[in-house]
């Protein structure tokens, strides 16, 4: 008997009765052994007159026994140190035994939760998801079902957990459903912070193109007799608001907007930023068209409401498309949208704060812009283009002394195309840059021919698109097209509207580098867009050029507001050493107040309207002297 072992054998002996135990003997080889004996007291057996000890060995069961203990003593001690929790649960969903974890996750000690019910502790909207877990388990033959509850904390918080439930109510040792459970709040959050991120936008919060294509889909499947309509709405002159005032208070415009449209909205309709300046409302459950054009004009006033940027009062306005969902054969999201997004464009070729509403009519224009633009990338070669030129008067004198070139379309079929039309199709497909260069070319030959025959000093003013103030060969181009014309570059002006004096660090040196070639640049359109005097001065502009809406004001009853306008911008060029020039000279009243204030020189139909050089009446280098046209 090994000596470990050697008290429990003499119990064993000692006894009155038989004994079972398990006791170490040591073999021959003087290795211990585990044996199970059994005494058997037959001392009053005549035969025997004593005990008889019966011993069979068990080392195997023993090794079987100590790794089953070992896997036991993992298994608990796993259980008592994972974050996971683990609970054996009756039919009723009453616990039986919780795994201490839960404590650091619900903050429940586990004996005060037994003969609880589970759903107790769940939220009444996971009530239902937990009750079809149930049912499948009872119909899965077994298999394991998993699902994600929200369980009331001790704390009174809720808490999303991920869990698995398994049958073992046929195993003796569980007898009983088996939970387990990790804690995947956190993981949830992050996944809902994802999901809002990927169907919003960044900026304004708003659904972004993607989630409003789903509202929009969700909205054409509720219709059942009614209809439904989709409002796309454009933001007019937004790159200039970005261009003169920075992006940040582009950024705060489209913000505003965003608000406006949320607080414009009826319960159930969807409103998103499709991207840059458009936005888009899905109008659900449309009970008239009159309602919907209702609130449209409601809108558009929402959006022409003031908002003060950087220190300044701007009104936007913006170009509405808008499409029914009767009018859209076979109405789906991907046609709607096709849909408005023509109607949408169609009012922003009619000019700013217009609405269009898509209709086969709407759709014919679609077409037929395509076909404009088809027409217009072989207009160059085939000669189509016509330059117009409209005389400038020095006003003191109203002498003639230069001319702004101004671009028609003598379109073969459609007669002379308005540039209004073809300019922005130019501009969209980039055809504006070869047709700039030939324009370019042309005018700068026109003025050598007028310097060569009439006055030498004539000047020529030429209008430069934003496209072609991006490409970086504009500065070569015009370089060439000096020395080919032989003109002096000092009698060459360039005019850009005032929102494309940007802050973007190439575009200005762009700026600099034709200044350097020795012509004019000319500030456009001044006093209409969001552009300062801060930003006039950071860019080598020489002359500003005050638009036609402002010199029409002169001639109201109460002219007051207009003429201090002009006065202002007047002083304030001449203050930087700047040349003006005032556009849209309809009267002899708006000429003289313009004289009057110390405008330099003026242009309109009230001295001449644009004409081909033929049709233009410049006489002889003498008689232009006293010449004032009209």
């Amino acid at each position: 008997v090994h000596e470990s072992s050697r008290e429990a054998f003499s119990a064993a002996l000692d006894g009155d009765t038989h004994e079972v135990d398990e006791v170490l003997l040591v073999h021959a080889d003087g290795r211990p052994r585990w044996f199970e004996i059994i005494v058997t007291d037959l001392r009053d057996d005549p035969d025997i007159q004593g005990r008889v000890v019966t011993a069979r060995e068990i080392g195997r069961r023993k090794r079987v026994e100590l790794q089953l203990a070992r896997s036991e003593a993992r298994f608990r001690s796993l259980v008592q140190h994972s974050s996971d929790i683990v609970a054996v649960l009756d039919d009723r969903l009453q616990f039986q035994w919780v795994s201490p974890s839960i404590e650091p996750v619900l903050g429940y000690q586990p004996s005060s939760l037994i003969d609880a019910e589970l759903s107790s502790l769940v939220e009444a909207a996971s009530k239902l998801e937990l009750a079809r877990v149930l049912y499948r388990l009872e119909i899965s033959d077994g298999e394991p079902q998993q699902a994600e509850i929200r369980i009331m904390t001790n704390y009174g918080e809720l808490k999303t957990l991920d869990a698995t439930i398994t049958d073992l109510r046929g195993e003796p040792a569980v007898a009983g459903l088996v939970l387990n459970a990790n804690d995947i709040t956190e993981r949830k959050l992050l996944e809902d912070q994802l999901r809002h991120q990927a169907l919003h936008d960044d900026l304004t919060g708003m659904p972004n193109r993607l989630l409003f294509r789903d509202r929009l889909e969700q909205s054409l499947n509720r219709r059942v007799d009614g209809q439904m309509a989709v409002v796309m709405v454009d933001l007019d002159e937004f790159k200039s608001v970005n261009d003169g005032l920075g992006h940040e208070c582009g950024d705060e415009l489209l913000k505003v907007i965003a608000f406006r449209l949320r607080q414009f909205l009826r319960r159930g309709d969807t409103a998103a930023r499709l991207g840059g300046d458009e936005f888009g409302i899905v109008v659900d459950e449309v009970q008239s068209r009159s309602d919907v054009l209702d609130v449209v004009d409601r809108l558009r006033a929402v959006i022409n409401e003031p908002i003060l940027l950087d220190g300044r009062e701007v009104r936007s306005t913006a170009s509405v498309g808008l499409a029914f969902s009767e009018d859209v054969p076979d109405a789906t999201a991907e046609s709607m949208m096709r849909s408005v997004d023509t109607a949408m464009y169609a009012a922003k070729n009619q000019g700013k704060d217009r609405v269009a509403v898509f209709d086969s009519t709407v759709h014919a224009g679609v077409f037929e812009r395509l076909e404009l633009r088809s027409d217009l990338a072989g207009a160059v070669e085939r000669q189509e283009f016509r330059l117009f030129y409209q005389p400038i008067v020095d006003l003191s004198s109203r002498d003639v002394v230069g001319f702004e070139a101004l671009l028609r379309w003598q379109h073969p079929e459609r007669g002379m195309v308005s540039p209004a039309t073809f300019i922005p199709l130019a501009e969209e497909s980039g055809l504006i840059v070869p047709i700039g260069e030939w324009l370019v070319h042309e005018a700068l030959t026109q003025l050598r021919d007028w310097q060569r025959t009439i006055d030498s000093a004539f000047t020529m003013s030429i209008n430069l698109s934003p496209r072609q103030l991006q490409d970086p060969m504009l500065v070569e181009q015009i370089h060439e097209a000096l020395i080919a014309s032989g003109v002096e570059p000092m009698t060459v002006g360039f005019e850009l509207t005032e929102s494309m004096s940007v802050d973007d660090e190439v575009l200005t040196q762009r700026l600099f580098g034709i200044r350097q070639l020795g012509v004019s640049l000319y500030a456009d359109d001044f006093g209409t867009g969001y552009a300062s005097y801060a930003s006039l001065q950071r860019h080598p502009f020489t002359t500003v050029k005050i638009d036609r809406s402002i010199i029409e004001g002169l001639d109201e009853p109460d002219n007051t507001r207009a003429l201090a306008q002009v006065k202002s911008i007047i002083d304030m060029a001449h203050g930087g050493g700047m040349n003006v020039v005032a556009e849209g000279i309809e009267t002899a009243s708006q000429a003289d107040m313009l004289t009057s204030v110390g405008c330099d020189r003026g242009q309109g139909y009230y001295f001449a309207r644009p004409a081909s050089p033929a049709d233009l009446e410049l006489g002889t280098p003498a008689a232009h002297a006293s010449h004032t046209p009209h």
